[in-house]
């Protein structure tokens, strides 16, 4: 398992940069788009969380956790 950091943006405060872990970063972004609708009418904040988690590896996410 890697260490290594990447910097992040905040998209609603373009000046707020973070560092975070590249691995749980990258697949948490394949576990978002995996889990957004592809047609209409989209779905709800609560149910993409949940969906998510059901992408994330459990090795980087135990049980979801840490997922936000």
């Amino acid at each position: 398992m890697t260490r290594e950091k990447i910097t992040v943006e905040n998209i609603n405060a373009p000046d707020h940069l973070i560092q975070v872990r590249a691995d749980k970063y990258q697949d948490m972004y394949e576990a978002l788009w995996k889990a957004l609708p592809d047609t209409a009418p989209g779905s709800t904040f609560n149910k993409i969380v949940e969906t998510i988690k059901t992408h994330l590896s459990p090795k980087l996410f135990p049980d979801g956790k840490t997922s936000g």
